[in-house]
C-alpha cells in the first residue's frame, strides 16, 4: 500500500502540496494524522482515491474521515475488493453492512458556488482585513447562501441515488443517506441553537421567544415557519427535502463542519437529520450522533422539530 502523500501528481491542490512538504509543525502533524487515517480507510477506497485526494483534498478528506468515524463507531463497511470490478469505482462512496442489508452513503462537500453566482457564499473576513473597522460589526453571516448550498447538494445526491438504482448499483431495499460537509464555508456555516442544515432541509425559520401576556415571563421557545429559501433574481427553492414524499427513498442527511484543519484534536461533530416519512429510515441512536433531528408534520395541530434529547415546537 502506497502512503497517501508518497506519489507526485499533475495539478495538485496547493493545500495538498503544503501538507506534503510539512514545512510547518502543524502541517506535519496533520499529514501524519491523515496518513494514519489512510491506513484504515485504504481497503474501502476507490482505486483513484490518492490522486483525487491530491487534487481535491477537502472533498476526499470528508469521505475518508466519515468512513473512519463509522468504523470507530463499530460499523462494518463493505471493502472494495468485495465489489465487482465493473462497479468498484462507479457506485456510492460508502456502504455499511448491517443485519443482512446495506446502507449506502454519498459524501459531498459543496463549494461556495461559481464566481458569477449571485447567491455564492461570501467569505467572512477577519477584522484585521476590514477596510473600515467601524462597519465591521455590520457583516451579516450568509445564512441563506449556506442553506442554498446544502439544499442543492442534497437534491443533486438524491438524483444520483436514483441513477444508482436505475443501474442496479443500489437495490430498492437498500437504505440511502447523504453526508454533507460544510468545510468550504466552515466559518460562514457556524450557527446558534440549530445547524444550518436543519433550516435548509426542514421548513423552519428563525427562533422566536413566546412570552405570557401577564408578567412577560418566557412561555416557550418556538420556530417560525418558512417554506422557501430565497434566491437573488430567481424563484426560491423549498426547504422541504426531508419532508417531501419525492425524497422518501432518502433515509436522512448527515451534517458536519469538520475540516482537514480542525479534525484531529477533537471528536466528530456529526448531526443526523431524519426523513420522518422515509420508506427506509434509520432508527434513532443508530450512531453516536452529536445530535439528531426529526420533523413531525402533525402533532396536535402544530409542527414540531424533535431534537434528541430535547423537543422544540415550531408554529
Amino acid at each position: 500500500m502506497r502512503r497517501l502523500f508518497d506519489q507526485e501528481y499533475n495539478s495538485p491542490d496547493l493545500a495538498w502540496l503544503n501538507l506534503r512538504s510539512g514545512s510547518r509543525p502543524t502541517e506535519k502533524q496533520i499529514r501524519e494524522q491523515l496518513e494514519e487515517m489512510w491506513t484504515r480507510y485504504h481497503p474501502y477506497a476507490d482505486s483513484q482515491f490518492q490522486e483525487l485526494f491530491a487534487r481535491s483534498p477537502d472533498e476526499r478528506f470528508w469521505e475518508m474521515y466519515l468512513a473512519v468515524q463509522l468504523l470507530d463507531g463499530g460499523k462494518e463497511l463493505l471493502e472494495r475488493r468485495a465489489v465487482t470490478k465493473a462497479e468498484r469505482d462507479t457506485g456510492p462512496d460508502i456502504c455499511v453492512l448491517e443485519d443482512g442489508g446495506k446502507i449506502w452513503i454519498e459524501a459531498v462537500c459543496p463549494g461556495r458556488g461559481d464566481a458569477a453566482n449571485r447567491d455564492r457564499v461570501p467569505e467572512i473576513r477577519a477584522l484585521s482585513e476590514m477596510p473600515d473597522l467601524n462597519n465591521a460589526m455590520a457583516v451579516v453571516p450568509p445564512k441563506r447562501e449556506v442553506e442554498l448550498r446544502v439544499a442543492s447538494a442534497v437534491a443533486a445526491k438524491h438524483e444520483k441515488f436514483a441513477d444508482y438504482r436505475a443501474r442496479s448499483l443500489v437495490d430498492v431495499a437498500d437504505r440511502c443517506v447523504v453526508a454533507v460537509n460544510g468545510g468550504h464555508f466552515w466559518a460562514e456555516s457556524a450557527s446558534g441553537i440549530f445547524p444550518l442544515a436543519v433550516s435548509a432541509l426542514y421548513p423552519v425559520g428563525s427562533l422566536q421567544v413566546i412570552f405570557e401576556t401577564t408578567d412577560m415571563s418566557v412561555e416557550t421557545l418556538a420556530l417560525s415557519s418558512s417554506e422557501l429559501i430565497e434566491r437573488n433574481g430567481r424563484l426560491g427553492i423549498p426547504r422541504s427535502a426531508l419532508i417531501d414524499q419525492s425524497f422518501c427513498s432518502l433515509a436522512g442527511v448527515i451534517w458536519s463542519r469538520r475540516t482537514i484543519g480542525n479534525f484531529f484534536w477533537q471528536g466528530h461533530d456529526f448531526v443526523y437529520l431524519h426523513h420522518p416519512t422515509s420508506s427506509a429510515a434509520l432508527p434513532f441512536n443508530w450512531f453516536s450522533w452529536e445530535k439528531e433531528f426529526s420533523f413531525d408534520l402533525d402533532r396536535n395541530g402544530l409542527v414540531v422539530i424533535s431534537v434528541v434529547p430535547e423537543t422544540v415546537s415550531a408554529f
